[in-house]
Formats: structure tokens, sequence, C-alpha cells
């Protein structure tokens, strides 16, 4: 009896761990031929005060933005024109771009079987964190693909774009009183 235990067991563990490696990556979502069609871009400062930063574009309109400004405070603004030469320059600092998509990783059956005797643990302090979402269209078909932030320097373009672009916007909002 024992040994048809151990035996059981045996496979029972080989199952786990050569499942453990077998999950599968999801494709892609960027479509070939597509046409930039919004970016948003999303910075957390976590315990740095003055770090958060939000900006959504579309062609003509910034749809909804947060930065901070230095002699006030932070302002947010939502609907806001946006020249064509304001949203070319968004494109060409988009072209500039290292681009690695943010692929959510399919657990592994080993995952999945940890993940029932676990607690997910949840972090609410940490380092400033950066999403970049990146939204096209081919033909009919729209779709917003998120990306890692670039880490090699490529970013540096945009993110000057869309700052100097959400400084100058918000100058122009009316200040609340505090």
């Amino acid at each position: 009896m024992k040994l048809k235990r151990f035996l059981c067991l045996c496979l029972l563990n080989c199952f786990l761990l050569g499942a453990a490696g077998c999950a599968s990556e999801p494709e892609p979502a960027t479509p070939v031929d597509a046409v930039l069609v919004g970016v948003r871009v999303n910075r957390s400062g976590s315990m740095v005060y003055g770090e958060d930063f939000f900006f959504s574009a579309e062609p003509g309109r910034i749809r909804h933005l947060t930065v901070f400004v230095p002699e006030y405070d932070y302002c947010e603004g939502q609907d806001l024109p946006l020249t064509d030469d304001e949203w070319e320059a968004i494109e060409a600092a988009v072209g500039q771009l290292t681009l690695e998509e943010n692929l959510p990783k399919e657990p592994t059956l080993w995952e999945k079987f940890i993940g029932l005797f676990t607690e997910p643990i949840e972090v609410l302090d940490g380092s400033s964190v950066t999403s970049l979402y990146l939204t096209w269209q081919n033909g009919g078909d729209t779709v917003e693909v998120p990306y890692f932030w670039p880490g090699d320097g490529s970013a540096n373009a945009l993110w000057n774009v869309l700052n100097d672009l959400a400084q100058s916007k918000a100058a122009t909002l009316p200040l609340e009183e505090k």
C-alpha cells in the first residue's frame, strides 16, 4: 500500500512540475499597419508629492490630464483642445519608442495550485510606476494596448512632449481657491 501511495505522489509531483512551464503566452495585440488614435500615460509617484501624472489624449483633444504645477498644486482638466501640431508631436515621440507589450502572463498549473493555499499579498507602497497605453485603429477595429514604459531612454521624448503639453494646458485652466 505504501508503494502505491508513493508512486501516486511521484506521478502527481511529475505532473505538476511538468505542467509548471506549460503556460501559453498571449498573442500580441498591436495590429499591423494600424494608426495611432490615442495615448494614455499614468505615473504613480508613490510617496513623492508632485510626481503623480495622468495624461489621456486623442487627435483633437486631451480627454483628461492631472499634472502638478509647482507654483500651485495639482491641476486637472478634461476635454481640452489639442492642435494638429501638438498631436503630430505626440505621434513623432511615440514613433521613437522602443515598445514592448505588457502581456499578461498566464499562470502555470503549479501557480494556480499554490494559489489555492496562499492569500494574495497587497502592496500598498512602492516605487513610482509609469503605465503606457496606446490606442490603435486598423480599419473599423480599435484596440487599446498596454506597454512597458521603456527603460532605455527612448521614452524621454514622449515624456517631455506630454509633460510640456500638460503644463501649458494646466496654465490655461482656472485655478480653484484652496
